[in-house]
């Protein structure tokens, strides 16, 4: 499957294409997450303490390089105090609900940098619980600093600490924020991707490139457009242009129905009038019948035994009556996908203009209707390539 390179406008086309879809995608959820209910904010406690080191044969142990037997001795005694030994012992001489599991999740101790002091930290939820058991194994540990220093003493420098933190709650705000934030960009993500695997003509350029063939028109999307007049205005010339009189039978066909082609036909067909032309519009399709303009028509099907289906050679005799009386005779063919109708009439056409609904029909079935037409041996003046964004 062939795509054609994204380009600036095709990242604003999928937007505007798909807002809707965009909308719903960040709306739903963000409303949503509006009315959940709001987070419980929960409150803990971290009691600190910072005890100061010092041994009686060398004052700085700290500052010792590391990996010396002073500071591997110091950071040691650190790791000793969050050690199962220190918190049993001080849980013992406690009145908390704090078990050795709990006060190991939130016991925390370190050498505080090119110092002799070590820093010790306890977590909690109980501001009352987590001071006591801190100065508990506060006191343990200024007991056994000389188990694991020798000639050592320790002391707590300040009076422990209590300070608050609170955790596990998102406000509402903040939801509704990262939620539309988060949303907006999938959503967005979503639509270009969308357009990326959209498998259609958006531009003249790939249907030249692709089908090999002349972009007569390209029309735009935004009904009313001067523009469009304009294209329209184009094909009326090239085929007034050519003054081989053996082309004056267009067929106008489409490889799926509702591409647009009546448009295309009534607006060319009017600028031909415009030019000074008589044309007829000969309609040969049971699915389209509303033609209107300031031509003739003629309803192809209409002296025919099979409404579903005309004949060669009524068709060619139409069309031999026609070609006297006519500048130009523009049969409105039917899909090509609708049945043997369309090659019938290709046949009896002098040349053929195949009408593409850009951002619609699949590249695959345009390119499997060319090769249609091409294996019939009829001339092909080229493509009109429709509903193109602005």
């Amino acid at each position: 499957m062939e795509h054609e390179g994204m380009r600036l406008e095709d990242f604003i086309i999928a937007i505007k294409k798909r807002w809707i879809m965009i909308l719903l995608i960040v709306a739903i959820p963000t409303i949503l997450v509006a009315f959940l209910p709001k987070g419980t904010e929960k409150v803990e406690y971290k009691a600190s303490g910072d005890i100061y080191v010092l041994r009686n044969d060398l004052e700085n142990v700290a500052s010792s390089p590391k990996g010396s037997i002073e500071y591997n001795l110091l950071n040691s005694f650190a790791q000793f105090i969050t050690s199962d030994n220190v918190i049993e012992e001080a849980i013992e001489n406690s009145n908390t609900d704090f078990t050795v599991d709990t006060i190991r999740g939130g016991l925390d101790s370190s050498i505080v940098k090119d110092s002799n002091i070590i820093s010790i930290s306890l977590k909690g939820e109980r501001k009352e619980e987590v001071e006591e058991e801190l100065n508990n194994i506060i006191k343990v540990a200024l007991v056994k600093v000389e188990e694991i220093i020798p000639n050592s003493t320790a002391k707590l420098i300040d009076k422990v600490s209590i300070s608050e933190s609170f955790s596990g709650g998102f406000n509402n705000s903040k939801l509704i924020i990262l939620a539309f934030i988060g949303m907006s960009g999938l959503a967005v993500l979503f639509a270009f991707t969308l357009e990326y695997l959209d498998d259609s003509f958006k531009y003249s350029e790939a249907v030249e490139d692709i089908l090999n063939t002349t972009v007569l028109a390209s029309v735009k999307k935004r009904k009313n457009n001067e523009n469009d007049d304009i294209e329209y205005q184009k094909v009326a010339s090239t085929l007034t242009l050519n003054k081989n009189e053996k082309n004056k039978v267009i067929l106008f066909t489409s490889s799926v129905k509702n591409e647009d082609k009546v448009t295309a036909i009534t607006n060319v067909a009017n600028n031909l009038v415009k030019f000074g032309k008589k044309v007829v519009i000969l309609n040969a399709d049971k699915y389209e019948q509303e033609i209107n303009g300031s031509f003739d028509i003629i309803n192809a099907l209409e002296n025919s035994s099979n409404k579903e289906y005309i004949s060669y050679e009524i068709l060619n005799n139409n069309i031999d009556g026609l070609r006297e009386k006519y500048d130009y005779v523009i049969i409105n063919g039917t899909a090509l996908n609708s049945g043997v109708i369309s090659q019938t009439v290709a046949q009896c056409a002098d040349s053929i203009i195949l009408v593409v609904k850009g951002y619609s029909t699949s590249k695959n079935v345009v390119m499997r209707s060319m090769k249609e037409l091409r294996s019939i041996n009829v001339n092909i003046i080229g493509v009109i390539l429709n509903n193109i964004n602005a």
